[in-house]
């Protein structure tokens, strides 16, 4: 759990950290060391800038960036401690940060933030099936539409055969009619012509007269005049 000394994001959010930094005392200032400062206070001292030099740093960032800038941060805090403590009977050669922390509120935020998240990728999905409803509806429709269309163009073709096969039988009957007609007429006249034949074979030269309302006259022999 993060305490009150936890370090502020720029997001105004408290996380802590375990730092672990290590050093080495000077060669030629380790009677100093022992004489001005002894072990304990210059532990003090790193640690004190430490955890100074990593809040200010982590000010710089919000909480969410932390994970993908570890290495950026313990590099500039190091830095930063070597500027503080060059004047120390000592040199720092590594710094580790490890073990990050946030406050309860965070972690509650965290919680909230995802069940959101989550309810807002459920609706999309939702939305997204609701779409793909739809679309499938008017692609039904549209097959629908489509299938009316074809069966109304082929009703609409077969009436026109239709149409074509009765005007077709129709000419036939009257070409039938017509052919049979000019066949009558052909044996009306040939019987006119065989009759005609027949008047004529019978002919013996006398003109028979026309005379339809009286009667024939006859000479003393009896025969027609």
């Amino acid at each position: 759990m993060v305490n009150a000394d936890g370090a502020i994001t720029k997001d105004n959010q408290t996380i802590g950290a375990d730092l672990t930094v290590f050093y080495k005392y000077k060669p030629d200032q380790i009677v100093k060391m022992y004489k001005e400062y002894g072990e304990d206070k210059l532990k003090s001292i790193i640690n004190q800038t430490l955890r100074e030099s990593f809040k200010a740093e982590i000010g710089n960032y919000d909480i969410f960036k932390l994970p993908t800038v570890q290495d950026e941060i313990r590099s500039k805090v190091l830095v930063s401690l070597n500027g503080k403590l060059k004047d120390y009977p000592f040199e720092l050669t590594e710094l580790k940060i490890v073990n990050y922390d946030w406050s309860d509120q965070f972690d509650a935020q965290i919680a909230e933030t995802m069940q959101k998240a989550q309810q807002v990728k459920q609706k999309e999905q939702e939305l997204l099936i609701t779409v793909q409803e739809a679309q499938k509806k008017v692609k039904e429709a549209d097959a629908d539409k489509q299938a009316m269309i074809t069966r109304a163009e082929g009703d609409k073709e077969q009436k026109r055969l239709q149409a074509e096969a009765k005007a077709l039988e129709g000419e036939g009957i009257r070409k039938y009619n017509d052919s049979v007609a000019t066949k009558w007429d052909i044996e009306v006249k040939k019987i006119e012509l065989e009759i005609a034949k027949i008047r004529a074979e019978r002919w013996n030269g006398q003109n028979v007269p026309n005379n339809m309302y009286g009667p024939i006259p006859f000479d003393s022999i009896g025969g027609v005049k």
